[in-house]
């Protein structure tokens, strides 16, 4: 590619003169060079969350938020949730979610009663 030769070329020109010379406009060709640092820090980032996620299997999104930072990754929830629901990482819901406690009193003791909703 055009962006390529760019970046390679080892002449004594300056970036936006070579850019003139290929007929490219300088802001295109450093859209492209950051471009390319994002998705390898993406690829970074998804081998980190598979690595903690082999490690820690029970782990939802907070908790690997949590564990990147400790790590010395910082980043928020909101991109790890949507990180790993593009990547389909997320953790399957238990079924008992639909079990709720009731707690009745029954003389002096307190019994817990699970009812199905």
């Amino acid at each position: 590619m055009i962006y390529q030769l760019i970046q390679t070329d080892t002449c004594r020109l300056s970036i936006r003169q070579r850019c003139k010379i290929a007929k490219v406009s300088a802001s295109a060709y450093y859209a492209w060079c950051t471009h390319a640092d994002v998705e390898s820090s993406e690829d970074r980032l998804l081998e980190q969350v598979r690595q903690i996620l082999e490690e820690f299997t029970g782990y939802g999104y907070r908790r690997v938020t949590k564990e990147l930072n400790r790590r010395g990754v910082m980043v928020n929830k909101k991109l790890i949730q949507r990180f790993m629901q593009q990547h389909h990482l997320q953790r399957k819901q238990n079924d008992d979610s639909s079990v709720r406690p009731i707690r009745i009193m029954a003389c002096r003791y307190i019994r817990i009663v699970f009812v199905r909703w």
